[in-house]
């Protein structure tokens, strides 16, 4: 069953109310297949999630990131885990700006997913138009992630953003 956004709005408010901190709901970051996205009063951003393994991955890729002090790969700025309340499926992070590598929602830990080999042809045009001249860059950045046991599954430019980019080389 699909939560209409006032239940998220509910659960970043009793989120908030734990360290006296408040969602700014006219400043939704995002939203999508996974939830909605708010920046708060404190300036951290916050994600609620609609389903446990969305919330669960996400979680876990950002505490992996901050275990090894990652907070950037290949020039893409990644959001610093902060907290999260798994009662109320919610994760607070930093807010980071272009270029960045954010959403961990749908990667898989430890192990990379089977597809079936016309479904990888449609991922790989798709990420030649989607980041063109900086494939190989973004490629080498999800490359990385793996070298963490993180197989980052959801590259489009929503979740890669390129811009202002400068070799790291």
């Amino acid at each position: 069953v699909f939560m209409i956004e006032n239940d998220f709005r509910d659960r970043a408010e009793a989120y908030c109310k734990l360290d006296g901190n408040r969602p700014l709901f006219q400043f939704k970051l995002g939203s999508g297949q996974e939830g909605y996205v708010w920046e708060t009063v404190g300036g951290s951003a916050i994600k609620v999630f609609e389903r446990e393994t969305n919330f669960f991955s996400e979680r876990d890729c950002y505490e992996i990131l901050k275990k090894h002090q990652i907070n950037s790969i290949n020039g893409f700025n990644i959001p610093e885990f902060i907290n999260s309340n798994e009662d109320l499926l919610v994760v607070e992070m930093s807010i980071v700006k272009a270029p960045f590598l954010l959403d961990f929602g749908k990667s898989y830990l430890y192990f990379e997913p089977k597809y079936p080999s016309a479904a990888l042809d449609d991922y790989a045009t798709q990420m030649k138009d989607h980041f063109g001249d900086m494939l190989d860059e973004v490629e080498e950045a999800i490359s990385i992630l793996r070298d963490y046991g993180i197989f980052y599954t959801d590259a489009r430019c929503g979740n890669i953003n390129c811009d202002g980019w400068k070799s790291q080389k």
